[in-house]
């Protein structure tokens, strides 16, 4: 869960080692009502951390304020 005004960076963990794929995108969309199916964050490769199986996408407390509510 992604709660606006916080900083926490989205982690996402896979069941393989992902260090030496050379393109990773993660997408964030958002399936709120009256934002359906909005892209509301892009990271390419270059702008996460990877770590084996794990991908940290950082975000900042200025791009989650702007999430819509929802789950």
């Amino acid at each position: 869960m992604i709660i606006q005004g916080s900083n926490n960076p989205l982690v996402i963990q896979f069941d393989a080692s992902i260090v030496d794929m050379p393109a990773l995108v993660v997408t964030l969309w958002s399936d709120t009502a009256g934002y359906p199916h909005k892209m509301l964050k892009r990271w390419d490769r270059d702008q996460m951390t990877v770590d084996d199986d794990t991908a940290v996408c950082p975000l900042t407390e200025a791009e989650t304020k702007v999430f819509p509510n929802g789950n």
